[in-house]
């Protein structure tokens, strides 16, 4: 579920930022995957963990 939100943001901010700079617009998005990608795979392992 916070994947699905998160991407949905990231796809919102793309769709925002592309008309004005389509480097800008990818470069935040891919960063975002990586980010969103990254604090779901620790938080899930942080949950395993317990």
């Amino acid at each position: 579920m916070v994947l699905a939100i998160g991407f949905a943001a990231l796809g919102g901010v793309y769709w925002y930022l592309a008309p004005q700079d389509e480097l800008l617009a990818r470069r935040v998005l891919y960063t975002g995957i990586c980010a969103l990608l990254f604090v779901v795979a620790v938080a899930n392992w942080l949950s395993l963990r317990k």
